[in-house]
């Protein structure tokens, strides 16, 4: 299972990334939105509005020290899946690296989808017991080593290790009606395969 797709990296330069994050607004201890409205005269931002797949919203995700403090998570989010509302989720993101990404990694799981097992909270829906992931089977994981845009699948259990704090990353979540499979066809001109795994 492929979980990841890499981007061309000219799209989303550091100076249209950093005025876009300028204009957001911070709603919670990590995370800053903006409306898609309100940074369509930045070129990348319009180009792949245009495409009608993009959500409203862009988000900035900066895990400080204190809001890793605050949220007792150490260098380390629990595996989860995006969406809080569980007949309407989310299923691609779009990822641009901003600050402190390196070495950063994403590991996609699979197993354990019983009602039991999770728990939805407003952004989304976490293991309820941490054992049960490790009784999960590791299908796919990538590891941030360059500011390159990412497609990745958030339907899929996932988690993050973040080796210090200070990461930076956008977020750009795709309409729910967009599954993996419609996302890559929308966006092939603009991907970069790897070799098949």
């Amino acid at each position: 299972m492929s979980c990841f797709q890499n981007l061309k990296p000219n799209y989303f330069t550091q100076d249209q990334l950093e005025e876009a994050f300028s204009r957001a607004q911070q709603v919670d201890e990590y995370k800053h939105n903006v409306r898609t409205e309100h940074v369509l005269d930045l070129p990348a931002f319009n180009y792949f509005d245009r495409t009608g797949a993009m959500h409203d919203q862009v988000q900035f995700i900066l895990y400080s020290e204190e809001a890793m403090r605050q949220w007792n998570i150490g260098n380390y989010v629990y595996p989860h899946k995006d969406g809080a509302k569980e007949l309407d989720p989310f299923h691609v993101s779009l990822v641009a690296p901003m600050k402190n990404y390196q070495h950063s990694m994403i590991r996609w799981f699979v197993g354990n989808d019983e009602e039991n097992r999770f728990e939805t909270l407003r952004t989304g829906r976490f293991m309820k017991n941490f054992e049960d992931y490790k009784n999960c089977k590791l299908v796919d994981s990538y590891t941030f080593s360059d500011d390159k845009p990412v497609l990745f699948r958030v339907d899929v259990w996932h988690d993050v290790l973040i080796p210090f704090p200070g990461r930076k990353i956008m977020r750009w979540l795709f309409k729910q009606n967009y599954r993996w499979e419609q996302a890559l066809k929308t966006f092939d001109k603009d991907i970069v395969y790897s070799p098949a795994k």
